[in-house]
């Protein structure tokens, strides 16, 4: 999706480990673990990956779809062409969500910052806490200058407006089902500006 890499040639991704969880790549070994964390917190992802709505259904989601998308995610990682990864607790055997790290040509911004963590009744901060604890981790040992958290820190419909490098001024699509006609398949969690055509 992403052939060229996006970080400078010989960087070392950096390791985060907290007293409550550690980010690992995310990858086809996960697959169980990622699986039950998915459909765990279900339909508190919408808004989170993509735009409210455009997920749809998570339970739809199939071992064989997550098959798909983890195997997509350790090719990227391994090209340094986006980066992946599982938040682990420290046990090493229970996912409690994953962070995402795209390339995105949007006017003013040189990375694209997804994350979720997994509904817990029992620790109901586990969401902001990983967003907040890779935010921190994103602009102190990453070596973007401008990273964007659409979704966060930026709405959904300003991130979408925001044209591409070089891009004249198009109508945005209003839904998944637009971004995604015509187009390959690609995971949930790829960058939005996957979608756009080639330049």
């Amino acid at each position: 999706m992403y052939p060229r890499r996006f970080v400078p040639p010989g960087f070392e991704v950096p390791a985060l480990r907290t007293e409550r969880f550690e980010l690992a790549p995310l990858g086809l070994a996960d697959l169980v673990a990622d699986y039950e964390a998915l459909m765990a917190t279900g339909d508190r992802l919408d808004g989170l990956l993509l735009p409210p709505g455009w997920i749809g259904d998570v339970t739809a989601f199939t071992l064989a779809d997550d098959i798909v998308e983890l195997g997509w995610h350790e090719r990227e990682f391994r090209t340094q062409a986006s980066f992946a990864f599982i938040a682990r607790d420290l046990v090493g055997t229970r996912s409690l969500g994953c962070a995402y790290i795209n390339p995105t040509d949007r006017v003013g911004y040189d990375a694209e910052v997804l994350t979720w963590g997994r509904w817990d009744p029992a620790e109901p901060d586990l969401d902001p806490h990983l967003f907040d604890t890779v935010r921190t981790w994103v602009h102190t040992a990453w070596p973007f200058q401008r990273p964007a958290f659409p979704g966060r820190e930026i709405p959904w419909d300003d991130w979408l407006s925001l044209r591409a490098q070089g891009e004249a001024e198009v109508s945005e699509p209003t839904s998944r089902a637009e971004w995604t006609a015509g187009a390959a398949p690609r995971p949930l969690t790829a960058s939005l500006d996957a979608d756009r055509p080639e330049r």
